[in-house]
């Protein structure tokens, strides 16, 4: 997660930076079980979504604030599915909707956002169910996650 932090600032310090996606494999994550990069923790999730609305509010032009309103929308929605895992997280997951209210409303007040982007996420944060449905159908894994986190609770 650190280079996203240092992303995310350095696109704030300078806001004529140029972005672009290039379709091809530059960049390799080797995902090994205990990895730094397997173990993203919501409080991670919940500090990158922090940092992404603190940039989004700092960025001048649309397209900046478009990247990073969706960015803190993703690490938010993040957070609070795997918060909401985890038993007795109901203040950290209040927290967590909060955040995403604020980054939904900022997202949908830019003018140069789709329809569809407006209408997926305004229902991923107002419908935490539906977030989670979407994540399971792409990942079945994480409900092994799920289960795992609710044990680990029920023995401490």
């Amino acid at each position: 997660g650190e280079d996203a932090v240092f992303n995310a600032e350095a696109l704030c310090a300078k806001e004529d930076i140029r972005v672009c996606y290039i379709d091809l494999p530059l960049y390799c994550y080797f995902m090994t079980p205990g990895s730094l990069a397997s173990r993203h923790t919501h409080n991670d999730l919940w500090l990158l979504a922090q940092t992404y609305e603190d940039c989004a509010e700092k960025a001048e032009s649309d397209r900046v604030k478009r990247i990073f309103w969706i960015e803190a929308i993703k690490r938010g929605l993040g957070a609070r599915y795997i918060r909401s895992c985890i038993p007795g997280s109901k203040q950290q997951v209040s927290e967590c909707n909060a955040l995403l209210k604020r980054v939904i409303y900022g997202l949908n007040r830019l003018p140069n956002v789709s329809a569809k982007d407006k209408l997926q996420y305004t229902a991923f944060v107002k419908i935490p169910q539906l977030y989670r449905l979407a994540r399971v159908i792409d990942d079945p894994t994480l409900l092994t996650m799920e289960r795992g986190l609710k044990e680990k609770q029920e023995i401490t």
